[in-house]
């Protein structure tokens, strides 16, 4: 007795992607590339109002140093435009020294934006 053996015909694979998958594919690369493009103007803004900020924080500083490197008797309260901000400052005398008031007003992309520094400079 022989046996008899039915071969089935060899199955081809095919090595690849579906169209479907290329779509769904796509579709994900389409929104995480328009995901980072909107992220990235934001944190463009962003970096410039730091900026500013950081332009006004330096002429707060600068304005309180100029104050409290002289004599409480010529510190005089007064008012400075430069640099894209506005300064005002304020000497209040006190007992045996001076408080030192300072704001800051600069332009954002949402409007004007005031930020007030204090300090205390020593009279003898």
């Amino acid at each position: 007795m022989t046996r008899l053996t039915l071969r089935r015909p060899a199955r081809r694979t095919r090595a690849g992607f579906t169209l479907v998958e290329l779509m769904v594919a796509m579709m994900m690369f389409t929104v995480g590339l328009l995901a980072l493009a909107s992220t990235s103007a934001v944190v463009v803004s962003q970096m410039g109002d730091a900026g500013r900020m950081g332009v006004a924080a330096s002429v707060a500083q600068t304005r309180i140093e100029r104050l409290r490197s002289g004599a409480c008797t010529t510190a005089l309260s007064g008012t400075n435009t430069g640099r894209g901000v506005s300064e005002s400052w304020t000497v209040t005398p006190m007992v045996r020294s001076a408080r030192i008031d300072v704001t800051i007003t600069y332009a954002t992309r949402r409007g004007l934006r005031s930020q007030s520094y204090r300090s205390m400079m020593r009279c003898v």
